[in-house]
């Protein structure tokens, strides 16, 4: 399923619009099973060393970057406002 969702968004970046509500809804989907920002991550790790392994010679830097661009809109999509953001203290902050 993984494999399959992730080719339909990648086929569809070019018209984002069209995926965006799915996405959203996976990501909801997963946040409601307890899907942590650390599984993204090690799902973005693991689908770039399968990719590099498949692709060879054609693991380009360009591809790579492509690659990394699509994962990151896909899941930030996903991800939408269901895990809480980390705010630092400004430097200037005297209290």
């Amino acid at each position: 399923m993984i494999i399959q969702t992730f080719d339909t968004a990648i086929g569809s970046l070019q018209d984002f619009d069209s995926i965006e509500g799915t996405l959203k809804q996976l990501g909801k989907s997963h946040f409601t099973r307890t899907v942590t920002e650390h599984h993204y991550d090690g799902l973005a790790r693991a689908i770039l060393t399968v990719l590099e392994g498949a692709l060879d010679e054609d693991w380009t830097n360009k591809v790579r970057k492509s690659w990394v661009c699509a994962w990151i809109k896909m899941s930030t999509t996903m991800k939408g406002d269901h895990y809480p953001k980390i705010s630092f203290p400004n430097s200037n902050d005297d209290t």
